[in-house]
């Protein structure tokens, strides 16, 4: 859900938080969803625990920056 919404985020908004990886949100997404074979619990793990709490931040900063 996350790499599909970030592909709704404007260019602008990508290019004025150059910081996110908005490449590897995206890519992370398709790799779920076309290379479910290759997909370990592991990396999904990863992901979650390591990823998803700084994203969470970043978006958060973007959010209070927009208000």
């Amino acid at each position: 859900m996350i790499g599909e919404a970030s592909n709704h985020i404007s260019d602008l908004t990508k290019q004025n938080y150059p910081s996110i990886e908005w490449h590897k949100i995206r890519g992370m997404r398709n790799f779920v969803s076309h290379e479910y074979f290759s997909t370990t619990l592991e990396t999904i793990w990863q992901t979650a625990i390591e990823n998803i709490p700084v994203l969470k931040t970043q978006i958060a900063q973007i959010i209070a920056n927009l208000e």
